[in-house]
């Protein structure tokens, strides 16, 4: 995977992770007991943290939602904090980079207003282009050192 994309980071999602059906798989439970650990994200902090010893050997970093920062994150990981902020407020001020791209300011493929018959596909809310250009990607509440891990805005399509 490493050949196929040479950009510095390397996405790995983490928010559609199967945990349903780890709680119902035999060996993800024994693998869960093997290791000590207690619940199936702290399954996934584990896999995480395994996998991103290979790009971060090869100077490389790895990027993935929210859902990475359940029971702890690999150290060299970035955030993209899309469900809430309170995520990648969390994460900067543990000294991870952080891309915001907050569900309800930057998702692109929701509606513009709720005239629907006048509207392109949508996938069903409502995100006024003004609400997503008003939208602050470095909160407030962050101290200048800890703003700096905030690498910038992601919309999504």
């Amino acid at each position: 995977m490493l050949d196929l994309f040479p950009s510095q980071f390397i996405h790995v999602g983490g928010d559609e992770v199967p945990k349903k059906q780890w709680r119902d798989s035999s060996g993800a439970q024994a693998r869960l007991r093997e290791l000590g650990l207690h619940n199936e994200d702290e399954l996934q902090s584990y896999f995480i943290r395994r996998m991103d010893t290979f790009p971060t050997f090869l100077g490389r970093r790895f990027i993935g939602r929210d859902e990475i920062l359940e029971s702890g994150l690999a150290s060299n990981a970035t955030v993209i904090s899309w469900m809430v902020k309170a995520s990648g407020i969390a994460a900067a001020r543990a000294g991870h980079d952080v891309v915001m791209s907050p569900v309800h300011h930057t998702y692109f493929d929701y509606f513009q207003s709720w005239k629907i018959r006048q509207e392109p596909l949508a996938i069903g809310d409502l995100l006024p282009l003004k609400k997503a250009y008003n939208d602050e990607p470095v909160p407030r509440s962050l101290s200048p050192e800890e703003a700096k891990h905030i690498l910038g805005a992601q919309g999504q399509v």
